[in-house]
């Protein structure tokens, strides 16, 4: 049997394109559409969920006609790092306060590039801790404390 699969990233991409556009749509099908001038709560999810469809249809069928790369080693590791940093971040929020989860965030995350570079994880930690601080405490003055649990 011929493979007919010329370009798998792009295969692939479109595939996983389809399945976030799909389940968009999925999710969205219980919420009232309305019309194009009176727009119904699943009317914005449906539309960019099929749009996202049609997207990932497109790109896994050019797929098929312009070579490409094939697809590279799926790496874990990385990926598990910088999730659980997220997941960190949300569990330590409510306890730690903003400034120590955002630590935890961008040193965890920071882990998942391979080549750690102490001063430049300092650097962002430190603009990262002071704009959200910024944005966040004192812009739109959400309850979040700083330092310890609220």
């Amino acid at each position: 049997m011929r493979h007919r699969i010329r370009n798998s990233q792009d295969f692939w991409s479109g595939v996983m394109f389809m399945a976030f556009g799909g389940l968009a749509m999925f999710l969205a099908r219980t919420y009232p559409m309305g019309t194009a001038s009176r727009m119904g709560p699943g009317y914005f999810p449906t539309t960019l969920g099929g749009l996202l469809a049609l997207i990932g249809l497109v790109v896994a069928l050019r797929a098929l006609r312009h070579p490409g790369e094939p697809v590279q080693r799926f790496f874990s590791a990385p990926m598990n790092l910088i999730l659980g940093s997220v997941l960190g971040f949300a569990l330590l929020l409510p306890f730690a306060g903003l400034i120590p989860s955002i630590v935890v965030l961008v040193v965890v995350s920071s882990l998942a590039g391979g080549s750690l570079r102490w001063k430049t994880v300092g650097i962002e930690t430190a603009l990262l801790c002071l704009v959200a601080t910024a944005l966040f405490v004192w812009g739109l003055g959400l309850p979040f404390s700083l330092f310890g649990p609220r």
